[in-house]
This record gives structure tokens, sequence and C-alpha cells, in this order.
């Protein structure tokens, strides 16, 4: 199914999550919570909530990257089953956000938790909000295709990445 995107109200941004409506939504047999492929330039993934968006999809500017498109471009969806995650591989600046560690026991565990139940390709960007914006980018991911991270999945972090772009 073609959908025209569309911006995400900002108190939905960084979740990994995109609106669709109620009559998209039938149509591609989607439940709130299911994954779904994006299909701009690049594939992309996320998470599905319903929202107030006939013929559209709403998403922020972190998924619209990940999909190589921009606002107002047509992308395709469809439903797919995203593979739990072994193994996610990040590269990025690592700020530790204040009190981490009253939540787990490594960083990594720490972006785990914040990252669970995200689906992800290699090639994305994955943006957290905590204080403040944790964006990494994913290099590597076992199994390959769309994953889903998961409390069994190990990140790794490796280099950091150029960050001199700023904030989506």
């Amino acid at each position: 199914m073609l959908l025209k995107a569309s911006p995400l109200a900002a108190s939905d941004f960084y979740r990994g999550v995109v609106r669709l409506g109620k009559e998209e939504m039938e149509k591609l047999w989607i439940e709130p919570g299911d994954a779904i492929a994006i299909k701009g330039k690049k594939l992309t993934a996320a998470r599905v909530w319903r929202g107030k968006c006939m013929g559209k999809i709403l998403m922020d500017n972190v998924t619209a990257r990940n999909a190589g498109i921009t606002f107002g471009n047509e992308v395709e969806v469809e439903r797919i089953e995203a593979n739990p995650a072994k193994r996610v591989v990040l590269a990025g600046e690592v700020r530790e956000p204040w009190g981490w560690r009253l939540v787990a026991r490594t960083f990594e565990d720490y972006l785990k938790v914040l990252a669970k139940n995200r689906v992800i390709v290699a090639g994305d960007e994955l943006a957290m909000m905590v204080k403040d914006l944790l964006i990494f980018k994913v290099v590597e991911t076992k199994p390959t295709g769309v994953v889903s991270v998961g409390g069994n999945t190990v990140i790794d972090i490796k280099k950091p990445i150029d960050t001199s772009r700023g904030n989506p």
C-alpha cells in the first residue's frame, strides 16, 4: 500500500513508531503494536499505532531519514514479522545520561531497555529520548533484515560516528 508520509506529533518522536488510520490498518491486517516495513528509497521498519490520518502515514524525522524520504513523499507499507535480534551492533557518541545505573548493570543493557520492542534494520539511525536525545547508527544485526530488540538481544557499541550533523 502506498501512503504519503507526514510528520508525527512531537510527543511521539523517537519511539520507533508510526501512526496509520483505522482503514489502512484494516486493509493491511495490522493491529496496534505490529511491525511494518516502510520502503522509500531505503527500507526501514517501525511499530504501528492507530492515528487519525486517513491516507497517510505519520512518522518522525528519524524514520523518514531511515526510509530515505522527506515528508510529502510516498512510501510503500506492508505488515511484516520481525525476527528476534540476537545481536545488534551500534555506533555513536556515548553520552551516558544521569541515573542509567539505576536501570541496568551496563550501558549496553541500559540501551537494550530503551530499545526493547523496537524494530530496526542495519543502516538505520536509532534515536531514543531520555533526558537528552541519544542517536546511534545500527551497524549490524544478527540475524540480518528487520529485527526486534528483546530481552535476550546482545547490544554492542563500536567506535563513535560523525555527529556533526546535529540533532535531527
